[in-house]
């Protein structure tokens, strides 16, 4: 399993309190990457850790918006304000897709 946050990351994230000039800013997203040949239990009890340690980061990121001040809170959209409380989507792709050719046994 691998958790990757992309080089953008910070500054995506910070782009959610309002605080950049231009454009509409965007959810950063946390990728987790699974391993389907590492067998079906170890894969499903990584891809379960791994995506719990994203959004536990995810959750832990929006504190430190919130510690912050949430600047820029105000130039926000009602509904965007929520947003930096959980600012990262987490989503999972199989990091190591099995070959046409492999089969369970």
């Amino acid at each position: 399993m691998s958790l990757v946050a992309p080089a953008d990351f910070t500054s995506a994230t910070t782009a959610l309190t309002g605080g950049a000039t231009t454009g509409t800013p965007t959810r950063p997203t946390l990728t987790v990457l699974t391993n389907q040949s590492a067998g079906s239990v170890g894969s499903s009890l990584a891809r379960t850790a791994t995506t719990q340690a994203a959004e536990s980061a995810s959750l832990q990121v929006g504190k430190e918006l919130a510690s912050q001040g949430g600047i820029g809170q105000a130039k926000l959209p009602a509904a965007a304000r929520v947003l930096p409380a959980d600012p990262a989507a987490v989503t999972i792709e199989d990091g190591h897709p099995l070959d046409s050719q492999a089969a369970w046994v």
